[in-house]
């Protein structure tokens, strides 16, 4: 895929919350294109292994790391520790998703605020 140059990513690093597949794999791997280091968070460390393989395969600079992005406490130490060992992070693609499948009746509503939350970190907003 070409990029005119006024999209060049090189130097840049990307965040992409939910990495591992669909859509936010979709995105890693564009951004990787255009020359940004892919950092891919989630829980499925499986789907992360195997998603930065195939960046790594393309030729891209790819990493991963899971987080539970629901636990609110363990967002700052992730960003932390990421900045720390690889430089600021300049672009944040949130794509991480919840989703609960289940008559309305038998929905438990503690699921349902969960799903309502937005999981945007506050050092993004």
């Amino acid at each position: 895929m070409g990029f005119p140059p006024s999209f060049d990513l090189s130097r840049r690093n990307a965040l992409i919350t939910g990495g591992g597949s669909g859509l936010g794999f979709a995105i890693a791997k564009a951004l990787a294109a255009a020359g940004a280091s892919v950092i891919l968070v989630g829980r499925n460390s499986n789907k992360l292994s195997k998603a930065c393989a195939e960046l790594g395969a393309l030729g891209a600079n790819a990493t991963w790391t899971v987080c539970d992005l629901l636990d609110r406490g363990a967002i700052a130490p992730l960003v932390g520790r990421l900045e720390r060992d690889g430089g600021p992070i300049d672009i944040l693609f949130n794509n991480a998703g919840v989703q609960h499948r289940a008559p309305l009746p038998n929905f438990p509503p503690r699921v349902g605020i969960g799903l309502l939350q937005p999981t945007s970190p506050p050092h993004f907003s």
